[in-house]
């Protein structure tokens, strides 16, 4: 061996890491790579050992074996011993070819910790047997937090409630610093807020595979519409390496509100036993639409429905207004309640059926002339009457005229 040899044999000698290269062998052992990098707790990780020789004279019979520990085990089928046989002198070159990369493929366990975790190496050859230490990054991939489970009632427009949200660490790590936000702002219609405190709630720290209930009391703006809104939700945290992470989920907050219909009766043409119009007004005074409105006026053995039984208004809005008619027959004025029943179904779909008793005006001949409503006896009755007490008046008249005419004229001729 030359001089100059020795020299670079020396210089990588007191420059390379203990465990790495040994002196007395010029055998070089390095973690040559981890795949993946960094490898999340409960996966397999492939790796490859790089095994060449700095020195001058080969090495013989070496052979590698992977040391087994709690967080780091043989996947099944692997060989925890690999023969190598002879290492080329000067073989750490890439450009020669002759090293050796031993190929492991290694589970790790869910329980390992977070961070830099050990892995021993040891080389055997013909004079002596070396062992190595080479660090594996493990870090879960993007760990999240889910909400498992959310708990919020029917929140009626103007009250309040609470939503339970439950949040669970399914991963591996200790999460920290998490921070729950309610989006409230970016809620359409801005329709809800919080009763008190702040819409953000801070939890230290989530152990893996555990939950913790975050709980909120929010107010529904009485303006709001009966239908499902959908909240926001933003959750920042950290893992135990200091990374930080951040998720936008979302849940849904049923709103509702109670259908209202206001029915009354808008004007009528009777009032007193007969033939008239009745016409009814109905109103969605409520915040919420109410859907399939059908109006339908039960029978009686003191009226008879002529025309207007049944309408079919449909969807009623809020505010909205609309005017219904029907035709009825009064038998007994005495008895003027009108049996209505409504049938419809609110926001969620639910049908629901309401049956009203609608009184009827009705005065005696007295009350009439004292409300100037004289001529609405039996109104449509009377009318026809008069027609027909018109009609008698001018046939007698043309009779009378035609039978005086005649008369006349029979005297005429007897002068």
């Amino acid at each position: 061996m030359n001089i100059i040899n020795k020299i670079i044999i020396l210089s990588i000698l007191l420059f390379t890491g203990i465990g790495t290269v040994s002196a007395a062998t010029g055998l070089n052992v390095v973690l040559s790579n981890q795949n993946p990098d960094p490898v999340s707790p409960g996966n397999f990780v492939f790796l490859n050992i790089k095994v060449s020789n700095i020195g001058t004279d080969d090495i013989n019979n070496a052979k590698i074996k992977f040391i087994e520990n709690a967080n780091f085990k043989l996947a099944q089928g692997e060989k925890k011993i690999k023969q190598i046989g002879t290492i080329p002198a000067f073989s750490n070159s890439e450009s020669s070819g002759s090293y050796y990369i031993g190929k492991y493929k290694i589970f790790v366990d869910p329980n390992t910790p977070q961070g830099l975790n050990t892995i021993k190496i040891e080389v055997d050859t013909q004079k002596n047997s070396l062992e190595y230490e080479f660090d594996i990054l493990v870090q879960e991939a993007n760990p999240t937090i889910t909400i498992s489970n959310v708990e919020v009632g029917v929140i009626e427009a103007g009250s309040s409630g609470k939503i339970k949200l439950e949040l669970e660490n399914s991963n591996s790590a200790i999460l920290n610093d998490i921070v729950l936000n309610l989006n409230l702002n970016d809620v359409d219609d801005k329709i809800l807020s919080t009763k008190s405190g702040s819409n953000q709630l801070v939890i230290g720290s989530l152990d893996p595979n555990t939950k913790k209930t975050a709980e909120f009391e929010i107010v529904v703006n009485p303006e709001a519409q009966a239908e499902p809104v959908l909240l926001p939700i933003t959750i920042s945290y950290e893992d135990n390496l200091g990374n930080t992470y951040t998720q936008d989920l979302s849940t849904s907050i049923k709103i509702d509100s109670i259908p209202q219909i206001s029915f009354k009766l808008d004007s009528q043409d009777i009032f007193t036993s007969g033939n008239g119009k009745i016409t009814f007004a109905i109103a969605n005074p409520g915040t919420s639409t109410v859907k399939g409105v059908q109006v339908e006026i039960l029978p009686s053995k003191n009226y008879e429905i002529i025309k207007g039984d049944y309408e079919y208004v449909g969807n009623l809005n809020p505010d909205d207004f609309q005017t219904i008619q029907s035709q009825i027959f009064i038998k007994n004025p005495n008895k003027t309640t009108l049996n209505i029943k409504l049938s419809y179904s609110d926001s969620y779909n639910l049908k629901k059926e309401e049956i009203l008793q609608i009184p009827l005006k009705i005065y005696n001949k007295e009350e009439l002339k004292q409300l100037g409503l004289a001529g609405s006896i039996n109104s449509n009755n009377s009318t026809t009457s008069i027609i027909i007490w018109l009609i008698i008046v001018v046939i007698f008249f043309f009779i009378g005229k035609k039978m005086g005419y005649k008369k006349a004229k029979k005297t005429k001729k007897q002068e």
